[in-house]
This record gives C-alpha cells, structure tokens and sequence, in this order.
C-alpha cells in the first residue's frame, strides 16, 4: 500500500465516522453551521481540506480499485475546494443555514449515504 492510498484510506474512515454522526448526533450538523458561518478559519480549513482530499484521491487513484472513481473524486474535491473560495460570503452562508435547518429526520437520513461513500473510498484504497 502507498502513502497516498494509506491516506485516502483514512479519509474514508473519517468520512464514515462523519456519516455516523450525523445519524446518532444530527443537533451537531446545525452546531458546525453555524461554526461554519462565523468563523473565516473554518472556511479556509474546509477549502483546504477539499483540495487537499482532491490531491490524495489523484496520487492515489493508480493504485486503487477503483481508479476511476477516484480521479473523478478527485478533481471534483478540487473543484468544490476552488468553487467555495470563490462563491459569495452570503451564498455560502445561506447554503449553510439551509443545511443546518433541516428537520433532524432529514439530517439522520443524509448520515447513510455519507457513511457508505466513505465505505467505498475506503474498498477503493485496500
């Protein structure tokens, strides 16, 4: 195994443990939004760790089982990083507070297929 499959390995660990606490702790989606919203170091965390995410999935994808998936992954983690650096404070902002005000169902629901997408990043890498 590589260092850059080992990593996204990991990613897809912390992304399934992400899905598992938006479906036990749902309350905790509306705590960081609203985090999100009034703290700029967030902000900048989230950007980069999106296009950080993104160059682990490309360095990783020759060696992964799914070599397409990841590099699709890949540049889409890095688009989304660049796309939140650019968007309006208000947009992001109102998108944000659109999440975090979700009916708990709904937030719980979200969990699941945020925890098998980390399943299968995590297939991918081992």
């Amino acid at each position: 195994m590589t260092i850059p499959t080992a990593i996204t390995a990991l990613l897809g660990l912390l992304i399934i443990v992400a899905g598992i606490v938006v479906m036990v702790r749902p309350n905790r989606v509306s705590d960081v939004a609203e985090r999100f919203t009034t703290t700029p170091a967030l902000k900048a965390g989230a950007i980069l760790a999106r296009i950080a995410m993104g160059i682990a999935f490309l360095l990783a994808a020759p060696d992964t089982r799914l070599p397409t998936f990841m590099t699709v992954l890949g540049f889409l983690s890095i688009i989304a990083g660049v796309a939140l650096a650019i968007m309006k404070e208000a947009w992001v902002n109102g998108l944000v507070g659109w999440w975090a005000n979700q009916a708990e169902t709904i937030v719980r629901v979200w969990g699941v297929p945020i925890a098998l997408f980390g399943g299968v990043i995590v297939y991918s890498a081992l």
